[in-house]
């Protein structure tokens, strides 16, 4: 695919979110007490956005810990993956913690002190510009790998958000809590990327964003849907003209496409409105052509989990994929997949792949139907206290004797000085 260049790409993902979970309807009928009318907008908020639930973490969990979960999760069943190869530990996030230090370096630590060999000798930053930093810290990485062509040497990219709205806002219905890792090599063995073909837009808007002071994002809605679907459009044809292709045929051909998915029905409504726009059919028939690619697997998964920014696109990848495997098998490899990240204020990227023989058995070993048994329901009592928590999360705290499970990183303390201690169970 990469004509003279390194083969490179993805080896594996790894998944790990948050166990505290309320529904939508849970949600709604306490502020139906509080506010009728507001009810009344967030069931028409929920009809637009089509989602079910959302996740959220406990007071010990953070966007550090989280990543450094799904880090562990993915290194713990892959013994093919070798942290000592690493020479990238890159994080894509727009809900850091520290204006200075990455949560990069973070995870780092967190991993080396739980007896995990991630070396010194690597380098770690982070990538802040919306829901798009993951793509980008994987896009960053493949490049690196291929500059330097050291075959025996890899890179870690994390994605790691826990969203967080106006409480009593109709934007309150799509968070969520999540961490995707992602590791990236030469002669990837589950999907190699296409570097030399990435298709990019960008425009300085204000759908989405979240002053320094703030901690809690500003969102406009229908504004934001409307930006989506014209980066979409324009970065998919600076795609398609780059790799000098009909967007007929790659549409055609493709048969994954994984979106970055704040919530379930504005990748379902981007995809269709694209497909719909190059003449691939009308509505009924692009819906069905989707359907049998497996698309709306992706996005149903993220309804009962909420948007997880950076992370979505790459949540929505993996349902995909392993729908795609139980149904098929071997069959899926070889076949194409196009990855499309958008990240609010704003930019979009189109980039390609294709999976590897290697493909099945590693898509086999995903757990994630674990994701959705492990869930804990909450009421709106213990939502309640997670607003309270993360809007006054500040100065000093110490978090000793709290109930963490087994195996588990949790922030331990938050000092005087205000810089963030942790440990694992």
């Amino acid at each position: 695919m990469n004509n003279n260049l390194h083969s490179v790409g993805i080896d594996d993902i790894g998944v790990f979110i948050p166990s505290r979970q309320i529904s939508l309807e849970t949600l709604i009928a306490q502020r139906s007490i509080e506010q009728p009318e507001l009810g009344r907008k967030l069931r028409n908020a929920v009809t637009l956005t089509g989602q079910k639930a959302m996740r959220f973490t406990h007071s010990w969990e953070d966007s550090a810990t989280i990543a450094a979960q799904a880090l562990k999760k993915l290194l713990s069943r892959n013994r093919n993956l070798l942290p000592a190869s690493s020479r990238y530990l890159v994080v894509g996030t727009e809900t850091s913690l520290d204006m200075s230090k990455s949560i990069a370096s973070y995870i780092q630590g967190m991993l080396q002190r739980s007896g995990i060999e991630l070396p010194s000798l690597i380098s770690t930053f982070q990538i802040q510009n919306g829901c798009a930093g993951g793509a980008l810290s994987l896009l960053s990485v493949c490049a690196l790998l291929c500059a330097c062509g050291r075959a025996q040497e890899s890179g870690i990219i994390v994605t790691s958000d826990i969203s967080r709205y106006k409480p009593m806002s109709t934007a309150e219905v799509t968070q969520g809590a999540g961490a995707v890792a992602v590791w990236a090599s030469l002669s990837p063995t589950l999907i190699e990327l296409d570097m030399r073909n990435v298709g990019s837009c960008s425009y300085d808007v204000d759908d989405f964003f979240r002053p320094i002071d703030q901690k809690t994002a500003v969102v406009k809605g229908r504004y934001s849907i409307e930006c989506y679907a014209k980066a979409f459009s324009a970065s998919f044809d600076d795609y398609c003209a780059r790799s000098n292709q009909n967007p007929q045929t790659v549409l055609n051909e493709t048969s994954f496409f994984a979106l970055h998915t704040p919530f379930r029905n504005m990748a379902i409504t981007g995809m269709v409105h694209l497909m719909v726009d190059k003449k691939i059919g009308d509505k009924h028939m692009v819906e069905s052509i989707l359907h049998t690619r497996y698309f709306y697997t992706g996005a149903d998964a993220i309804a009962r989990i909420g948007n997880i920014y950076n992370g979505a696109l790459f949540l929505n990848l993996a349902f995909q994929l392993r729908a795609a495997y139980q149904e098929e098998g071997d069959a899926i490899i070889g076949k194409k997949i196009l990855l499309c990240s958008y990240g609010s204020g704003n930019t979009m990227i189109v980039f390609g792949g294709v999976l590897m023989p290697c493909a099945p058995s590693i898509i086999a070993s995903w757990d994630l139907d674990s994701i959705f048994a492990n869930e804990l329901p909450e009421n709106f009592s213990g939502y309640n206290e997670w607003l309270r928590w993360t809007s006054n999360s500040t100065g000093m705290h110490s978090f000793s004797g709290v109930d963490v499970p087994p195996d588990h990183f949790y922030l331990q303390q938050i000092r005087q000085d205000g810089y963030r201690e942790y440990s694992i169970t």
